[in-house]
């Protein structure tokens, strides 16, 4: 018996230095990020309030597409925090239920030892024994975590789900300007070396965007303003080239006017980009919005 309370008082004391230990768990930056994300949300709101009754975006910061970018990338940072906070409280709730199983199956043990010392000194003790093994021997080990975790209020559920991502509507994230059109591989002529470089695209109502990778969290690396472009020619079926032109001007470079020319993996797929942004060049800014 001295031995086995021993240990348990050893382990008892190794266990309480590891919750202490655990206190950095519960440093987050929630706060931080749920005012981001009231910022994030209220600067798409405010771009979508002031442009959508008709101006046009003079920049690709003020598309509310990339806007909306923004905000899905700080509600994923904000969710994330919760979800670590959420995840640190079930952790050290477990790390308590685990040091309550500890010491009562050490206190088992011991009772268990006692009883058995009690019974080969004298049959005499046989009720008491009876007793030890009625009641806090065999009592389940999580009898008093039960009752102490559904009477207090502190503890999290652990049937409550993670929230993820998908779970979150914000004012703005359906709207029109904000969407994307369409996205998908194209190929971009060099201006200088006349080969092809092939790159991710993504069409929104307002801008023709490349991006690095299909990570869109990063800043497109090209951007280029609908209302500043006119479509030229485009191949005919039939053919191998597959390539339709863009032609536009370059504000503020000393280049007035720059011609791109992509190319598509079939036809129907360059058609279909040149159809869609056919349409978005010819529409006023007010039909764009």
């Amino acid at each position: 018996m001295i031995l086995t309370l021993t240990g348990l008082r050893n382990d008892l004391l190794q266990k309480i230095k590891e919750i202490k230990n655990l206190s950095g768990d519960f440093k987050t930056s929630i706060e931080k990020e749920m005012d981001y994300t009231r910022k994030a949300v209220k600067a798409l709101g405010d771009v979508l309030d002031q442009k959508g009754l008709g101006e046009s975006f003079t920049t690709s910061k003020q598309d509310p597409y990339l806007l909306r970018l923004a905000v899905d990338r700080q509600i994923e940072r904000q969710i994330d925090e919760e979800n670590y906070l959420h995840q640190a409280y079930l952790n050290l709730k477990n790390t308590y239920q685990e040091l309550e199983s500890m010491v009562v199956g050490g206190i088992q043990m011991a009772y268990n030892a006692y009883a058995s010392i009690l019974k080969r000194d004298a049959d005499n003790s046989y009720c008491l024994i009876q007793e030890l093994r009625d009641h806090p021997i065999f009592t389940p080990q999580d009898h008093e975590w039960r009752h102490f975790v559904t009477h207090n209020e502190v503890f999290i559920d652990p049937n409550i789900p993670l929230r993820t991502t998908d779970q979150i509507c914000y004012p703005g994230q359906h709207h029109k300007a904000a969407q994307e059109i369409r996205a998908g591989l194209l190929e971009r002529k060099s201006k200088y070396l006349k080969n092809y470089t092939t790159g991710r695209y993504v069409l929104s109502a307002t801008y023709l965007y490349q991006f690095k990778s299909a990570d869109k969290a990063k800043a497109p690396i090209m951007s280029l303003y609908l209302p500043e472009q006119e479509l030229g020619s485009h191949s005919n079926g039939g053919g191998c080239s597959n390539t339709f032109i863009l032609e536009g001007r370059q504000t503020g470079g000393i280049y007035r006017r720059h011609t791109w020319v992509f190319r598509a993996e079939s036809h129907d797929t360059m058609m279909a980009w040149y159809e869609d942004i056919k349409i978005l060049t010819d529409k006023a800014p007010t039909e764009r919005s």
